[in-house]
């Protein structure tokens, strides 16, 4: 179950988030201090800038609609901390400390001990 709908809010996605989401969830950097100039180097570069806006966008309308304009959101499967200011997403953080998480289970090291009921009866 998603809540995210097509009729969730929205937020605004300011460039400064699109530039922080396309360096921590994408690995895409400038070397320039103006996130204006920043997102047109993005776009030369190929990034789907309407894509990120939209996913920003969505993360933003999904702390709006608990009634707040303002706070921060975790989203996965970025793992990353989104910030809400007056209906904008102003920035995105890593989280501090976060570890990327597991695709898959590992493979215990040795087999799992079966229990009476997995072996069956012996009679």
């Amino acid at each position: 179950m998603s809540h995210i709908s097509q009729h969730s809010p929205k937020a605004r996605a300011t460039d400064h988030a699109v530039r922080r989401y396309a360096e921590r969830h994408l690995g895409v950097t400038v070397e320039t201090e103006d996130d204006r100039v920043a997102v047109n180097l993005l776009r030369a570069k190929g990034v789907d800038l309407a894509r990120i806006r939209a996913r920003i966008a969505d993360i933003g309308g999904v702390i709006m609609s608990t009634g707040r304009t303002s706070g921060d959101c975790i989203a996965f499967p970025e793992a990353l901390r989104f910030r809400l200011v007056d209906g904008k997403v102003v920035t995105v953080m890593a989280r501090i400390g976060a570890k990327p998480p597991l695709l898959a289970t590992p493979a215990p090291a040795e087999p799992r001990k079966r229990s009476v009921l997995e072996l069956g009866s012996a009679a």
